[in-house]
This record gives C-alpha cells, structure tokens and sequence, in this order.
C-alpha cells in the first residue's frame, strides 16, 4: 500500500510557507527549496522516491506550460527588439566572467559552457512576483523588463533542447540537435497558432472543452519531445506558447490551481538535494561566483536599458529588477544532472544562487536610486 505521509508533509509544508511568503513578503519559490531543505536534508522527514520524483517531474512540465502561455508573440512584439537588444548586452556580459570563473575553479569547458548559460537567466516568476509585492510592477520599464526575461527564457529553453544530447563541441553533436530545434521553433511560429486559432472557432465555448484541448496540445508536444529526442520541458513550454494564440485567460486560471501541489512538490524536491553542508563547505567559490553574477548582471541589463533610451536610474532599477535567477537555471541545472553533464552536488551551488540572488533583490530594488546617484558620482555618464 503506498504510504501518502510525505505528501501529507509537503502540503503542511507548502502551508506553512505560503503564509510565511504573504507575511514576509519573500517569494513563495525560495521559500518552498527552504522548506525542502529542513524538512529534507535537516529534519529527514521527507526522503526521495519514485513518486516524489514523478510529482517533481509533472511539476516542471506544469511549470515550463504556465511560462510558455505568457510568451505569445503578438503580446511582445511592439518590444521584441529592445528586449533582444537588452538580453544580448546582458548575456555577453554575463556569461564570459561565469564561463571563465567555472573553468578557473575546476569546470570544464563544457561543463563552463552550461554554467554560463545556466546563470545568464532571469527568473521571470520571481522578478514579477518581486515587483508586485513591492507595489512596483505599474512602472514604465516593467512591460520591457518582463519581455527580455521571456526572451532569455525561450533562448534558454531551445539551448537546453540540444545541450541535452551535447557531449563535445563537435559539429555534429551541435548540429543535428540545432536542426531539430528549428523545426520545433517552425512549428511553433508558423503552423501550430494559426491551425489552433482555426480549429478553434468550430469548438464550443464551454470551459472544459479548452481544458480538454489543452491537455491533448500537451500530450501531444510531450510525446513529439520524446520523438526527438529533446526536453520534455521545452515540449511543455511550446504548449504553453502554442495554446496562448487562443487568448483563453481561464485556461491559465484552471491550470494553475491544478498544478499548484506538482509546482510545490518540484521545488520542494530541490530543496531535498541540497546538502547545507555543502553550501558552508564550499563558500570560498560559492560567495564570489554569487557577486560576480550580481555584479555583471545589473550593470549588464542597465547598459541594454541605457542603449535603448533609458535614463541612469531608470536604467539600474531594471538591472536591480532582473536580478534574481530562479527556475529555469533550476530546469536546466536538472537537465545536466541528468544528462552526467554537471555533477549532482552542482543542484546546491545553483540553488544557492537562486535563494541569494531573490532574497538580495529586495533589498537592491528599493535602494536603486542610491545605488544610480552612486554611479553618476563615480562616472562622467
């Protein structure tokens, strides 16, 4: 008989940081990977099994879903190039100090390489979640904000889909995987919307019925995944994408309520692998990687900002704003594990990041203004 005690656990653990979450205004996110570290790793209350990982699975395939419904290319497109011209100063000024850093402190070039890219992501749940606890998310540089981090999300998402079966540089190894990933990006843009859009007009307008189709897109990207090959998080993210074409708010409603336990029990998961003694065992590496990605990735996003027209201030509260990296890098950092690209120990170092990086966002947010008036005395801008 299967003993539902852990999940039993987890729901009183999600509880207890729900409320600590509205309390203290700290993302639900980091809070969940805390929890799982108590109740984990410390208190030994929940260990790993099949099911858990089933649940953590499903969890991330709901995840990556919500996130591809919010990137619908008519929603973005008025601000697709300053968003693309923000991620790229962002990304290139990010990912070569983390890519050299990693292979100063024993990576390989590869393993660099996954670091880089993994570490260049905004978290786009936490940064919105930030700002609306904060009260700010009416500001002008809010809609450019949120469209440069679902732009690196989706370059993050189609690395991922041929990094999976990436083994060296070798051209084929780059190639082919490359190859499967514009065709998915074709289906994605060209044929899936409008054939959806169209199909939709003959269905009834009832609720269940766009449920029922949304289950079926999914299913169906899932096992096209598996076809070729690639993530089964991308699979839910074109979903995600594709069923966005149809406007339909309630699917995002009716959705998110349902995976609410599978989301909780995917980063509660997390927190389960993180060791706190590898965390205190590994500061001397841990502390100035953390510096080096804040550092380099507001001054990055500023400098994208202050290229696109925005003034020093408005440029650093952007940088402040998208500093938290968050649940994509936690994807991606899965993936690796998976795949025997980074070793298992590399989930605390990523975590890590991400619980610092979110809990220092607060603090960074509210004195960006200070943080802008220290700038402009230290430079001739």
């Amino acid at each position: 008989m299967f003993d539902f005690t852990p999940f039993g656990i987890i729901s009183i653990a999600s509880i207890i940081a729900a409320i600590i979450s509205s309390k203290l205004k700290v993302p639900l996110t980091v809070l969940l990977i805390l929890v799982g570290m108590i109740f984990g790793p410390g208190l030994n209350l929940i260990k790993e099994n099949e099911i858990i990982d089933a649940f953590a699975e499903i969890g991330s395939i709901f995840l990556l879903f919500l996130i591809g419904l919010e990137f619908n290319l008519e929603k973005i497109k008025n601000i697709s190039l300053p968003a693309a011209l923000v991620f790229i100063t962002e990304f290139m000024m990010l990912f070569f100090p983390i890519y050299f850093f990693s292979l100063l402190i024993g990576f390989s070039s590869l393993q660099s390489f996954y670091l880089g890219v993994l570490f260049s992501v905004t978290s786009t749940a936490l940064t919105v979640s930030i700002l609306k606890d904060l009260k700010l998310e009416k500001r002008k540089e809010v809609p450019l904000i949120v469209a440069t981090s679902i732009v690196e999300d989706v370059v993050t998402l189609f690395l991922i889909s041929f990094l999976s079966n990436l083994s060296s540089f070798s051209f084929q190894d780059i190639f082919i995987p490359l190859v499967k990933t514009l065709f998915i990006l074709t289906i994605v843009i060209f044929i899936s919307p409008k054939l959806l859009s169209f199909l939709s007009n003959f269905l009834p307008p009832q609720e269940e019925v766009f449920l029922m189709l949304s289950i079926s897109i999914v299913t169906f990207f899932l096992w096209l995944s598996n076809i070729l090959r690639i993530s089964s998080s991308l699979g839910a993210f074109i979903a995600g994408s594709v069923i966005s074409s149809l406007k339909r708010e309630e699917i995002e409603k009716i959705v998110s309520k349902v995976s609410v336990l599978f989301v909780s029990v995917f980063f509660i998961s997390y927190g389960m692998i993180i060791q706190p003694s590898y965390i205190l065992s590994h500061l001397a590496f841990l502390i100035p990687l953390f510096f080096l990605i804040l550092i380099f990735k507001i001054f990055g996003v500023a400098l994208g900002f202050l290229l696109t027209g925005h003034s020093l201030p408005s440029s650093i509260f952007a940088g402040t704003s998208m500093s938290p990296v968050g649940e994509v890098s936690l994807l991606l950092t899965l993936l690796a594990v998976k795949n025997n690209i980074l070793p298992p120990e590399t989930f605390g170092l990523t975590s890590s990041i991400v619980i610092f990086s979110s809990l220092i966002s607060f603090f960074l947010i509210r004195r960006y203004e200070n943080l802008a008036y220290f700038i402009e005395r230290l430079t001739p801008y």
